[in-house]
């Protein structure tokens, strides 16, 4: 064709729109002629809506006289070339790419060869346009396997350090982004702490990987925070007070994402992402970042979470066995000097005494046969028996459990019920958990505050026991033990991690295992009331 329109030059030019660029895909000159650089920056807007819009092929008769396709002048004069005829591959479906022949002297162009460009020109997007979607095609595959071997990676760490630092890693050179870093921290922290993807930093970016953000604090992690998606920000959009651990030293753009696992859970880390000023990212790169970062934020709860059990784990494996080992000690001893005891009670002495004294002993026997079931049956788990329970003997015992911090915090406490009923469950369990609702109420009642015990037989099935205090419940701590503690983030620290709050939690758990019915609310006039359901009768087996 370049012969038949007697030209110099033939360009075949394709737009990237992920650099914002013109690719020099093909080229023919004559020899000795110096090639068109192997790419060209975009056109202006104004010339980028000619060329788009153009019906014909753009001519250009003198190039030293046009003003037009001004951001390719340079080039082109500095080849020589003095007239062009430009035709978009695509007319009427944007700019994919054009098809430029060029002559080294200035000189018009014919109707016939405006006409003969264009028609070689659309046969020419026909194919540009399938090698384009061929390109794109590949691309995704490409992405798509490097992501999948990435993640898998990512799943295999199990230190957290060397995961953030793969990750960041991995982000960089999927978004093809000289600089990632992730601000760290997670639910309950105050201050969180910077990793970098690369030792070497470039000099346009200031990174001060020693620093401590505070993130309640810091305007950029407030930006992110505030925001579902990806945040995309110039240099200048940088705050002043973020600028102190992070900011371009020339111009930049900057992506921001948010570490989220679940729309309900709290996030746990800040995503940076940072090229140079002109910088324009696709979207498969928004892609690779989104699916990255959210892949992270699992990866890091997870071993978050791992780590916290197993040192729950090993904390009570020891706890348990110390607390066995010395139960069985004391029981064995207890055992023996009781059984000692009996054996020295003399028939002659003091009738009354010696009454009094196998009362004594046969009680402390009784006490100690609970300890059998637990050093015996229990030393795995927990095993829940079926018992008729009379319930005033429950209430009673509790407030045994309980009379010195009654008396201790000057409590006025008060039994409402007429009648009593059997209730069924095990015995040493409900009374160990009445015990602990009553001693929650009695520290959360002001001192010679008032408590009081309700009982009433709700139907034909249950029996209610609400106890209420005139103390003021944590709205937080209701939320952890209501039915809907699940929405609460497992990792984020709760009210039940505090030492007061702990048993409560362990009271509920054991009452759902013992198919009882644990609540804690507050009512109109501002009581706490601690509500268990006891069944009446055995439930079928």
């Amino acid at each position: 064709m370049g012969q038949r329109l007697k030209t110099d030059r033939l360009f075949v030019l394709i737009y990237d729109g992920d650099r914002d660029r013109f690719e020099t895909c093909y080229q023919t000159h004559s020899r000795n002629r110096r090639t068109l650089p192997t790419h060209l920056d975009t056109l202006s807007p104004m010339d980028w809506q000619m060329v788009e819009r153009a019906r014909t092929p753009v001519a250009i008769e003198n190039l030293d006289e046009d003003l037009r396709l001004a951001a390719w002048r340079a080039p082109l004069l500095d080849l020589g070339i003095k007239s062009l005829l430009v035709c978009g591959t695509s007319p009427g479906h944007g700019i994919e790419g054009l098809l430029i022949v060029g002559h080294e002297a200035p000189r018009a162009w014919t109707q016939l060869e405006s006409q003969l460009l264009q028609t070689v020109s659309q046969q020419l997007g026909l194919i540009l346009h399938q090698w384009q979607l061929q390109h794109q095609m590949q691309q995704q595959e490409s992405l798509h396997l490097a992501l999948r071997k990435t993640m898998a990676q990512m799943q295999q760490i199990t230190d957290l350090p060397t995961l953030e630092q793969a990750a960041m890693a991995a982000i960089s050179q999927l978004t093809e982004s000289p600089l990632s870093a992730l601000v760290s921290w997670f639910p309950g922290d105050s201050q969180a702490k910077l990793v970098a993807g690369s030792e070497a930093l470039d000099k346009r970016f200031y990174l001060d990987a020693k620093a401590r953000i505070t993130i309640d604090r810091d305007p950029l992690l407030s930006i992110a925070l505030t925001d579902r998606g990806i945040v995309r920000l110039s240099s200048e959009g940088i705050p002043a007070p973020t600028q102190a651990w992070f900011k371009l030293t020339q111009p930049g753009q900057v992506l921001v994402l948010t570490l989220r696992t679940a729309p309900t859970d709290l996030p746990s880390g800040l995503v940076i992402v940072a090229d140079h000023g002109d910088r324009r990212w696709s979207e498969r790169h928004y892609m690779a970042l989104d699916m990255l970062a959210h892949h992270l934020a699992w990866c890091r709860r997870t071993l978050k979470r791992t780590h916290a059990l197993e040192t729950d784990l090993h904390r009570l494996d020891q706890l348990a066995w110390y607390r066995q080992q010395n139960l069985a000690l004391l029981h064995r001893t207890t055992v023996q000097g009781i059984d000692r005891l009996l054996e020295l009670t003399k028939p002659k002495q003091d009738a009354l005494n010696s009454t009094r004294q196998q009362q004594i002993l046969r009680q402390m026997a009784d006490v100690t046969t609970p300890l059998t079931t637990v050093l015996e049956d229990e030393q795995e788990q927990l095993i829940f028996k079926e018992e008729p329970i009379p319930l005033i003997g429950l209430i009673r015992r509790a407030l045994d459990r309980v009379d010195s911090l009654i008396k201790q915090r000057q409590i006025w406490s008060q039994v409402h019920n007429d009648e009593n009923p059997m209730v069924h469950g095990d015995s040493d369990k409900l009374d160990l958990l009445m015990a602990e609702i009553l001693t929650s109420a009695c520290w959360r009642s002001p001192i010679s505050g008032r408590v009081d015990l309700w009982c009433r037989q709700f139907d034909s099935q249950w029996v209610e026991i609400a106890i209420t205090d005139a103390g003021t419940a944590d709205p937080m701590l209701l939320m952890a033990l209501s039915e809907n503690r699940g929405n609460l983030d497992p990792i984020a620290p709760t009210p039940l991690d505090d030492p007061l709050h702990h048993p409560l939690g362990i009271c509920q758990s054991l009452a759902q295992q013992m198919n009882l019915q644990l609540t804690f609310l507050v009512l109109e006039d501002g009581r706490t009331m601690s509500r268990l359901m006891l069944p009446l009768n055995a439930p079928a087996r």
